[in-house]
């Protein structure tokens, strides 16, 4: 399936704000991994800590099962970010 491209139109409603999310992520994946780059340079240079990039830590978590939220928690972050399903 990778590199095959679909319409959003293509997709069942119910599942379309997901792939909107897939896809923003993947848009801000390069700007992420910039980042990652300036900061772990900045502390290397400082001789401190470098960090697991973001991108490698979403991986990982993904790798054991997911990021669990409490419910609540959940609840407040779907309502905050104005996401309308979950």
């Amino acid at each position: 399936m990778r590199g095959t491209r679909f319409a959003v139109a293509e997709w069942p409603v119910p599942l379309r704000p997901l792939i909107r999310e897939f896809v923003a992520v993947e848009v801000k994946a390069p700007r992420i991994e910039e980042e990652n780059t300036a900061a772990a340079l900045m502390l290397a240079q400082e001789d401190r800590a470098v960090p697991m990039p973001r991108l490698d830590r979403a991986a990982v978590a993904r790798a054991r099962g997911g990021v669990r939220y409490p419910k609540e928690e959940l609840r407040e972050a779907v309502i905050r970010r104005g996401t309308p399903y979950l």
